[in-house]
């Protein structure tokens, strides 16, 4: 219930009916989602700086540890640097 609230906020479809896009499209994130490739995308952070912010995702499984050094940063859609 909740995650399609969150998908009605972001792209209103209620009154038109139309299906919502998919998460990665209005770009809802979740710690289980995988890249292109089907690597694990784990852990993410937010980093707010004034009005721009950067999502980073660490690769790691439930039991890791986070490693820094292995973040990816989210530069667009469907794209890490």
């Amino acid at each position: 219930m909740a995650q399609e609230l969150i998908r009605e906020a972001i792209e209103s479809t209620t009154s038109s009916g139309n299906p919502h896009s998919q998460d990665w499209e209005l770009d809802v994130f979740y710690t289980c989602d995988s890249d292109g490739a089907g690597v694990a995308l784990g852990s993410a952070a937010l980093v707010m700086s004034g009005t721009r912010g950067d999502l980073w995702r660490f690769g790691d499984a439930p039991d890791d540890v986070l490693d820094p050094a292995a973040s990816r940063r989210w530069t667009s859609q469907y794209h890490f640097a």
